[in-house]
């Protein structure tokens, strides 16, 4: 006999079960089910109101109860968008249970079923997920993309060396791209393991729910230690699918294409004027003063969309090391040119760069931040652009008595004046 607490029990764990006789008559239907799709209510053959997605087997009692340990995935007839999952159980007072919980892939379907975020077990975490299956994909993309763009210079390089026409800076790239490449899965694979042992968790945890009911022992304590386990596992998981995301969006800012860029003419102090107006939050948090200096009126024939993302990843930068003991933190930027050259210098008055570091600081992945969740990629992905991108180059220089500047130097295409 089904208690009032363990009902009360499943409609928390399992907000969409059933509990049908043995001629899958319904005999009592989760009061969520129920209001959503009046249709399967009790008194109702479960065959005649709901349709078996999967297995694709009879909807017969014999036929459930050879598949006791898959999942099962109802659709009901009259409001197909609604798809639950879950398992069904033999009853030890005769008849057959279907513990269940909505079947979706993205916020969508929740529309589509009539389905709210209340309708979820721990619905609070709810959110979060969807945002990480949205990571998940985007990296998966990513790192499929890569992986190709890695075999077709492969290709290309056993193609260069066989008819000895390859040269050093190629070999070089090659080189280098191989070794970013294995650095990124190395650092993707510790949030990637823990992911896997939360998702785990959650599997094993989600069982021995299941057995206890099956063995009729589930008590308040089972449903309060599952929705706690679960919930932890599930932030696990949640945070460190995120990590991913973050690795895999810094990522995609190392990849140089001049195809994809914009060039045209620009002039330079307002555009860096503009494009710190876009981190004015950031900077207003960090309660640092900026000014920038330069002629206004100077314009260069170039990539404004790669500047853009180099200053931003020097601020940020700054932002993040630069000002931890420094009360009025400043940042100075200035724009100059030679006949043949474009300059943008970034200096701030913070603590400094360690003269042990120097050497590494545009090295991939180098941080000194990991464990507050710095990527490394910063700095490299400034370095890529000034080198590939914009054809010149980067330097970290210290400032007397404390402080470091960044000078950034391309040649000069078009200098128009105005």
């Amino acid at each position: 006999m089904l208690t009032k607490l363990t009902l009360d029990g499943l409609a928390v764990a399992f907000p969409f079960h059933l509990i049908c006789d043995d001629t899958l008559t319904l005999t009592h239907v989760a009061p969520r089910y129920e209001r959503l799709c009046p249709s399967i209510a009790v008194g109702a053959k479960l065959p005649d109101v709901a349709t078996l997605v999967r297995p694709t087997v009879d909807f017969t009692v014999a036929k459930l109860e050879e598949n006791l340990e898959i999942d099962v995935i109802l659709a009901a007839k009259e409001k197909p968008a609604l798809r639950v999952h879950g398992r069904v159980l033999r009853s030890d007072g005769g008849g057959l249970v279907f513990l269940a919980t909505p079947w979706v892939g993205s916020l969508a379907d929740v529309a589509e079923a009539g389905l709210s975020l209340a309708d979820f077990p721990s619905h609070d975490l709810l959110i979060k997920q969807f945002g990480t299956i949205h990571a998940r994909d985007v990296a998966m993309e990513d790192a499929r993309r890569l992986a190709n763009e890695l075999r077709l210079l492969t290709r290309a390089q056993h193609i260069s060396t066989e008819t000895n026409e390859t040269t050093g800076a190629d070999t070089e790239r090659l080189a280098a791209l191989g070794r970013l490449v294995a650095s990124m899965a190395h650092e993707i694979n510790t949030p990637l393991g823990v992911a896997r042992i939360a998702s785990s968790l959650v599997a094993e945890n989600r069982q021995s729910l299941i057995d206890a009911f099956a063995s009729g022992a589930m008590t308040r304590g089972h449903l309060q230690q599952y929705l706690d386990d679960t919930g932890d596992a599930l932030e696990m998981l949640s945070s460190n699918l995120a990590r991913v995301a973050e690795l895999v969006v810094s990522f995609r800012q190392v990849v140089v294409d001049r195809r994809h860029e914009e060039r045209r003419t620009v002039r330079l102090v307002p555009f860096v004027e503009e494009v710190l107006n876009t981190l004015g939050p950031q900077l207003v948090a960090g309660r640092v003063r900026v000014t920038v200096a330069g002629d206004r009126q100077f314009s260069d024939y170039t990539y404004p969309g790669a500047i853009a993302r180099l200053l931003t990843a020097l601020v940020e930068n700054a932002l993040a090391h630069a000002y931890e003991t420094e009360s009025f933190p400043t940042l100075n930027i200035g724009v100059r040119a030679t006949d043949s050259s474009c300059y943008l210098v970034c200096e701030d008055n913070g603590k400094g760069i360690p003269e042990s570091i120097t050497d590494r600081i545009f090295e991939p992945f180098f941080t000194t931040r990991r464990m507050a969740g710095g990527t490394g990629l910063g700095l490299y992905v400034a370095h890529n652009i000034a080198h590939e991108l914009l054809g010149g180059g980067i330097r970290a220089e210290p400032i007397t008595p404390h402080g470091s500047r960044f000078v950034i130097r391309w040649p000069a295409s078009k200098m128009v004046q105005s």
